[in-house]
């Protein structure tokens, strides 16, 4: 039973993404190749750029939840559904590492997030020197972005 429904929950969603995007990248292959509008052809990057944003990280979900499957599976065809309790310490494992990866993946993949945390990185430190006295350090104000 747990097997079969993981199949369900895991199994079923990414087939119809898998198909939905081997689809998507036929038909941006195909159009590509025929002569098309400018518009038309901007209009198809900003697509495949969408479903890029969406499926890496699906894909980072998927392969970090693997472990967590593989271990259910195993349980359920070896032990009769009793999973050892290294099981979940390693389930948690792979859990709190997607929690983490996935903010940076985030920012990483959607380019307004990643040009703010650009501009505040490049932030620039003044020093000043007050009468050959004390060094103070000021960060110095970007007037020319947004």
């Amino acid at each position: 039973r747990v097997a079969i429904s993981t199949i369900i929950v895991y199994g079923i969603p990414m087939s119809f993404l898998a198909v939905i995007y081997l689809w998507i990248s036929q038909y941006v292959r195909t159009t590509t190749s025929t002569v098309s509008t400018v518009q038309h052809r901007m209009h198809i990057k900003r697509h495949t750029e969408m479903l890029k944003r969406v499926l890496i990280p699906v894909f980072i979900l998927l392969a970090l939840g693997t472990p967590c499957i593989l271990f259910i599976v195993s349980a359920a065809i070896e032990n009769n559904g009793t999973i050892n309790y290294l099981c979940y310490r390693i389930s948690f494992f792979f859990v709190s590492l997607g929690t983490n990866i996935m903010p940076i993946a985030i920012i990483l993949l959607t380019p307004n997030l990643k040009a703010a945390i650009g501009r505040r990185r490049s932030r620039k430190i003044t020093s000043i020197t007050v009468l050959g006295t004390k060094t103070l350090t000021v960060p110095t104000l970007n007037l020319d972005s947004g």
